[in-house]
């Protein structure tokens, strides 16, 4: 299988990234894949974010399975209609292989209740299309927040079993 268009961001050695006077390592940026049929809707969303993430972009369910198996992800922005899978069976799939993995689930058409509520699908969010590009960034910015705060958690958990083992 190839991939078509799989990164947005420019992967060569990476500039020093300045933000309010601290230089960020390369290593420090989160990685987001964008799963959507439409490559329209895979560039407007990448371009939206490359300036913050390294975005790459998969067309259906099995080029995302493909490029998480080469790649680390952070997060996983997913329409529900794609070819390759059921959105049920992605989610299940990347939750067992691939728990910190965060899920962001979009789509432009109904879908039944059990797809569209987070908890249930194991998704952190649900945003339905068009969305307003700002509502993306504040969706992405949260669910990585969110990410972020879960590892400090399980970091802090680790650590206090240790000294108490």
């Amino acid at each position: 299988m190839t991939l078509a268009l799989l990164s947005m961001t420019p992967s060569v050695e990476w500039p020093a990234i300045v933000v309010d006077g601290f230089e960020i390592e390369p290593e420090a940026i989160e990685r987001i894949l964008v799963v959507n049929e439409s490559q329209l809707v895979c560039r407007v969303f990448c371009n939206t974010l490359s300036a913050t993430y390294d975005c790459f972009s998969a067309n259906s369910y099995t080029e995302a399975m493909e490029c998480l198996s080469l790649f680390e992800f952070d997060l996983i922005i997913a329409d529900v209609v794609l070819p390759g899978s059921s959105p049920i069976e992605f989610l299940r799939q990347v939750n067992r292989d691939y728990p910190d993995v965060a899920v962001i689930i979009v789509s432009s058409v109904p879908v039944p209740y059990d797809v569209s509520d987070p908890i249930s699908s194991d998704a952190f969010d649900y945003l339905k299309q068009p969305c307003e590009l700002r509502v993306l960034k504040l969706a992405v910015e949260r669910t990585l927040e969110g990410q972020r705060n879960s590892w400090h958690r399980d970091d802090r958990k680790d650590r206090q079993y240790s000294t108490l083992n």
